[in-house]
């Protein structure tokens, strides 16, 4: 049975208006749903239009095969179309289907007990439609070739607030003005005043940081104490002669007198 194979989302958790209602898909409650559908669901074009909870047999065109991604957080799914029942979906729609424009889908299911704050019990999907044209679908953003990575466009579609993010946990991207993204440009040269001005200081710098020199001029070399002893010695004094004022030298040798 040749088949043509495409990819999308089935079914978010979350909160649904269903008959005037809120009812709520847990995640619990959809890992444990897509347990019973191994052999995949039912795919089909439009619901029932006799308001029967199954399609009849002319509507169905191929299966959906269900799979949890943990990562995205929602139930995605292998769509199979066959080739023998394409012809029963319109031309406008198949379509899509090849050229990978999203297609939406609405999930008929049955439930087991619904509880008072609206958590669905036992889920159990019966068929997967597609939708006709000019059909509004309950859910948004699931379908045949609708991707997670589609998500940031409709983002930008409903001009979501910077802080608000989606079940994906992407973060919208925000745009930076004309002004911002504006690289500032360094100029590549230095006027000549400033280089001039900068190497005085330069210059400066290093005759600073030169060491001392020591003096060349060497001092005169002492005397010997010989030479001294010689050169008192010649001042020659009478021996016996009084002096006045001031202590006696005699042989170079003085000695105190009193008066």
């Amino acid at each position: 049975m040749p088949e043509i194979k495409r990819k999308g989302v089935l079914v978010r958790p979350g909160k649904y208006n269903l008959r005037g209602k809120d009812e709520i898909r847990t995640i619990t409650e959809l890992k444990e749903a897509i347990k019973k559908h191994k052999d995949g669901i039912m795919l089909t074009y439009g619901h029932a239009t006799d308001g029967s909870p199954i399609p009849g047999a002319t509507q169905f065109v191929g299966n959906a095969y269900p799979y949890w991604d943990s990562t995205e957080k929602a139930v995605l799914a292998d769509y199979s179309f066959y080739e023998e029942y394409w012809d029963r979906i319109p031309e406008h729609i198949r379509n899509k289907i090849v050229n990978d424009s999203a297609v939406p889908i609405s999930i008929g299911y049955r439930v087991d007990d619904v509880d008072k704050d609206g958590t669905q019990q036992g889920i159990l999907f019966t068929h997967v439609a597609l939708v006709p044209e000019g059909e509004e679908p309950i859910a948004e953003n699931v379908g045949v070739n609708i991707r997670m990575e589609s998500e940031r466009e409709l983002e930008r579609e409903l001009d979501l607030l910077p802080n608000y993010r989606l079940e994906s946990g992407e973060i919208p991207e925000v745009e930076t003005s004309e002004a911002e993204s504006e690289t500032i440009e360094t100029p590549e040269y230095v006027a000549k005043a400033d280089f001039d001005a900068l190497m005085a200081k330069f210059d400066a710098l290093i005759e600073s940081l030169k060491p001392v020199e020591k003096s060349t001029v060497e001092p005169e070399p002492a005397l010997p104490i010989q030479e001294e002893q010689e050169m008192v010695a010649d001042v020659q004094i009478p021996v016996g002669e009084r002096r006045t004022q001031g202590p006696n030298i005699v042989g170079g040798v003085v000695s105190a007198h009193s008066s």
